[in-house]
């Protein structure tokens, strides 16, 4: 198999992208094992975060800002209201 050549721009841009991921997965991995000290997931986190920030929201809301779908957060919400993490309210 034949290695590609790239410009110089395209090696820059290729070996950025790479050490940009390496940063990405490192910091991820650093992240969920102090979350997981505290017996959250990252989803449970990341509506956590949300809800401090923005205050209360519907659970529709919710999905947008953390990019998932508002049928997979019911159980991460689900989860949080037995910790007494969060208050789910009829509207």
């Amino acid at each position: 198999m034949k290695k590609k050549k790239y410009n110089s721009s395209e090696e820059r841009a290729l070996l950025t992208y790479v050490k940009l991921m390496r940063a990405a997965d490192s910091f991820t991995s650093r992240t969920h094992k102090h979350i997981s000290l505290h017996s959250l997931s990252l989803s449970q986190f990341q509506v956590l975060e949300v809800l401090y920030h923005l205050g209360p929201l519907c659970q529709k809301e919710i999905a947008g800002k953390v990019l998932k779908t508002s049928g997979n957060l019911t159980t991460v919400i689900e989860n949080l209201s037995k910790q007494n993490l969060v208050v789910r309210e009829q509207d």
